[in-house]
């Protein structure tokens, strides 16, 4: 076991390369597990050593253990589970790290953050990522991200895979996503997903926050959505709207059917869009 306790800016480097490029007296990194209240945590995918580099810190300092092939960065004496509770007893002190971390591409990572905001890009391996307030940017990870936050925003490039996110307030954005499966949930968030993939299965609810997705020209779904109160819009011909004391429906196929898309809100109106290199889109009928 390797301890380090930063109190200042700090470089370590997690791994001393051998020759044949094995880390020395170490088990190549596999696991991740960072716990940072307030600042910036950056987690990098590299195809050399890992390292860690810590440019600012207020308040305690961080300890980090690494224990075989698993790395844990974390305040001293804070858990996930006490975070809140550890928080209020600061209540006044500034807490705050500015942390870069580079991994192997397969690590697994466990991210959780108070306030801190965080970019997370490049891993091969699905990562888990939970916040309060702190905003998140994920980008080009190729077994998608599990993301839970309260008012926190979560912004996705590029993402592959399996795809969940849960908050009350914070607005998800997806850009040019190749997703297999999505679960995305929200109060009064907005939900914005725009998709590369025909055939998914898409999973999207919301309270009173709008729900927008674009698909591309081939999209290939089995489409169910409904609001209480909220609009539904589409793109593509061949979805029949019902408007039902209390509900409305839009539903039907688009392509073959394969995938699934269900869309769910109360208030929020929900939008399917068509990506514009796909030529010219139709109406939903009446």
């Amino acid at each position: 076991m390797a301890q380090w306790r930063i109190e200042n800016p700090q470089r370590i480097e997690l791994d001393t390369p051998s020759a044949d490029g094995v880390p020395a007296g170490l088990a190549a990194l596999r696991v991740a597990r960072v716990r940072v209240v307030a600042g910036h945590v950056n987690i990098v995918a590299t195809t050399g050593p890992a390292a860690l580099e810590v440019t600012a810190i207020e308040g305690p300092p961080l300890l980090v253990t690494r224990t075989g092939d698993e790395l844990v960065i974390t305040h001293e004496k804070l858990t996930w589970s006490g975070v809140l509770e550890w928080t209020r007893n600061l209540l006044g002190a500034r807490i705050s790290a500015t942390v870069s971390l580079s991994v192997p591409e397969d690590c697994e990572v466990e991210l959780a953050l108070v306030s801190a905001d965080a970019v997370v890009s490049g891993l091969q391996r699905r990562p888990a990522v939970r916040s309060v307030s702190g905003d998140i940017v994920l980008d080009g990870l190729a077994d998608g991200v599990s993301a839970q936050t309260v008012s926190g925003d979560v912004q996705a490039n590029g993402l592959s895979g399996r795809v969940r996110f849960e908050t009350v307030s914070g607005d998800l954005t997806v850009v040019d996503g190749d997703v297999s499966e999505l679960s995305a949930k929200t109060v009064s968030g907005s939900l914005t997903v725009d998709l590369s993939r025909a055939d998914a299965e898409l999973s999207m609810g919301s309270v009173s926050g709008s729900a927008v997705l674009r698909l591309p020209g081939e999209a290939d779904l089995r489409v169910e959505a409904s609001s209480t109160s909220g609009s539904l819009e589409s793109e593509f011909a061949g979805l029949r709207r019902d408007l039902k004391p209390g509900r409305t429906t839009m539903s039907g196929i688009i392509g073959e059917g394969r995938g699934r898309c269900r869309i769910k809100t109360v208030s929020g109106d929900v939008t399917l869009l068509r990506r514009k290199d796909t030529g010219v889109a139709g109406q939903a009928s009446a």
